[in-house]
């Protein structure tokens, strides 16, 4: 994992994550001991995951993570007293909000932090498909719309304009892209 929040104000809690984000050889951790300061830190740049210890005033981390959980495309796990557990675990878990009760111990961490990194490496990979895609979509709008400049232009038909395009791309040893660029900006 590369950019982690923790929040954690209790140090034996802290001392306990840290040990565990080290076995799991996460990069760029920033610790904080409040939610102003995680804020703070927030507008400054992007975590992957952020690690929010609770306090006796869970309410607040409560809300914290409800709104980080809206607004960013953080994972977000949050570590809740047992007695407020039981009650707002599940809302969170549906709000896709990691949750573990305390106290808990150096395994429990470990697995929850494992399984949230396996979340952030299979968001990443989604994203990144996404981003391919996008990109393709693009450059198909791009050699369609050439393609149509080349049919009511030059009245060819849609085959003869596509391999027109490949044509010129072959040619000039470039990409279609590159191609019906140049056909919309002369043409179009």
């Amino acid at each position: 994992m590369n950019g982690i929040l923790v929040i954690c104000f209790d140090q034996k809690n802290l001392l306990m994550i840290k040990e565990v984000l080290f076995k799991l050889k996460s990069q760029n951790i920033f610790y904080v001991e409040n939610i102003d300061k995680a804020k703070k830190m927030m507008l400054e740049q992007h975590f992957e995951l952020i690690i929010v210890d609770s306090t006796l005033s869970s309410k607040n981390y409560i809300d914290f993570v409800k709104n980080v959980i809206k607004v960013t495309n953080s994972q977000v796990l949050l570590m809740l007293k047992s007695e407020f557990y039981e009650n707002i675990a599940y809302e969170l878990e549906q709000m896709g909000i990691y949750t573990l009760a305390k106290p808990y111990n150096r395994t429990t961490l470990f697995n929850v932090l494992r399984m949230c990194s396996v979340s952030i490496r299979n968001i990443n990979k989604v994203k990144n498909e996404i981003n391919k895609l996008q990109k393709r979509l693009v450059a198909l709008k791009l050699v369609n719309q050439a393609k149509l400049i080349l049919i009511q232009k030059f009245n060819m038909n849609e085959d003869e304009a596509h391999h027109f395009i490949e044509k010129k791309a072959m040619d000039y040893q470039t990409t279609k892209i590159i191609i019906a660029k140049k056909i919309i900006n002369k043409y179009g």
